[in-house]
């Protein structure tokens, strides 16, 4: 049996420091080059492995929780270096 990571990868990071710049799964998808449903698994593991949600799914634009917005400009911050 496979175990979580306790910290996700980076590919998932970059995708949901990208859901979180864009407000959009579907622009993420296209940005990565993958399928929407791929990001949305790839953000959802992300949020198992720190056991955080990054975003309020109850809204559209999809928005980023507090963990969300700290978590997209770390991850912007060093795309930057």
């Amino acid at each position: 049996m496979e175990m979580l990571s306790p910290v996700p990868d980076l590919r998932s990071l970059q995708i949901v420091a990208a859901v979180a710049d864009s407000g959009s799964m579907v622009e993420a998808s296209r940005q990565f080059g993958m399928t929407q449903s791929a990001v949305s698994q790839a953000v959802r593991r992300a949020e198992a492995a720190v056991g955080v949600a990054f975003f309020n799914r109850t809204s559209r634009p999809l928005t980023p929780t507090r963990a969300g917005r700290i978590l997209a400009s770390r991850v912007l911050e060093l795309n930057r270096v």
